[in-house]
C-alpha cells in the first residue's frame, strides 16, 4: 500500500490511534486525527501529532473531515456506524480498521483471536498444537 502524498484520516485517539497516524505520517502520507473528545482531554496526544506535523481535530467529527480523503482508518472505540463514517462509505470513500491497516504491512503470517470475553483464546490456546497447522478455524461452542 503506498501512502506517499496520500490523504488519511484516523478517526479516534487512544493509544492505537495516535501510533496509527504516527505509522501513517512515516510513510509519508498527510495524516489528520479526529476525536470526539475535548481539546483539554487529548493535551499530550495533540502535542505529540503537532510536533509530527499531523493536523488534530477534537470536540467532535466534521462532516467536511471525512471528505476528500484518499483512506479513512478506524480505531477500535469508535462506533462503526457513526454518521460521517456511514456517510463517508456511501460517498465511496475507502474506509477500514486499524488492523487491516497494520495487515498490509506485515510480511508474515497472522493469527487472529477474536470473541468475547476471552473465551476463543483459551480454547485455542489450550490446544497449542492446532496452532501450528496453516489454516485454523474454530467456532461456537
Amino acid at each position: 500500500m503506498d501512502l506517499h502524498d496520500k490523504r488519511v484520516l484516523v478517526v479516534g485517539l487512544g493509544k492505537s490511534g495516535v501510533a496509527s497516524a504516527l505509522f501513517l505520517k512515516s510513510r509519508g502520507a498527510r495524516v489528520t486525527v479526529s476525536d470526539t473528545k475535548p481539546e483539554t482531554e487529548l493535551r499530550d496526544e495533540i502535542l505529540l501529532l503537532l510536533e509530527h506535523g499531523i493536523t488534530v481535530e477534537t470536540g467532535g467529527h466534521g462532516d467536511r473531515t471525512f471528505r476528500g480523503q484518499d483512506l479513512i482508518v478506524v480505531s477500535p472505540g469508535v462506533p462503526v456506524d457513526a454518521p460521517q463514517l456511514v456517510q463517508a462509505r456511501n460517498l465511496g470513500e475507502t474506509v477500514i480498521g486499524e488492523i487491516e491497516l497494520a495487515a498490509q504491512f506485515l510480511a508474515g503470517q497472522i493469527v487472529a483471536i477474536t470473541g468475547a470475553k476471552r473465551q476463543n483464546h483459551h480454547y485455542l490456546f489450550g490446544r497449542r498444537n492446532y496452532c501450528r497447522r496453516k489454516i485454523l478455524h474454530a467456532g461456537g461452542r
